[in-house]
């Protein structure tokens, strides 16, 4: 018999639910929504920017791999991440991969990944 599934729905205290209001009033201004408006465009800005740097770290990777004529079981059991995973970092045009699967790949490939950082 399958169990059947409960939504537990809190109401809130009566001061929550007033704040919970006045956040909502704040929030529909329109200059707090114009406001809101250009931080999320500078926001996806910025991650379409780390995306783009992490895409083009892949791809020279990847380089790398076919230059010295590994494969991804190569890859696989240098790194311990799966053929798979690996695959799906290479292909996908908006890879979410961290500084540690890039170093890891780097040095099962022999290769030097280095960060640089400089101020605004």
């Amino acid at each position: 018999m399958k169990k059947k599934s409960t939504r537990i729905i809190k109401q809130g205290t009566p001061a929550e639910r007033a704040r919970w209001k006045a956040a909502m009033l704040e929030e529909s201004r329109p200059e707090v929504m114009a406001a809101n408006k250009v931080m999320g465009r500078k926001l996806l800005a910025q991650k379409k920017k780390q995306t783009a740097t992490a895409r083009m770290a892949l791809i020279r990777l990847a380089e790398i791999k076919e230059e010295r004529g590994l494969s991804l079981a190569d890859i696989e059991q240098a790194t311990g991440i799966s053929r798979g995973n690996l695959s799906r970092l290479w292909n996908n045009p908006t890879p979410n991969v961290t500084i540690e699967t890039l170093s890891r790949i780097a040095e099962a490939l022999h290769a030097d990944l280095s960060l640089t950082v400089t101020a605004k």
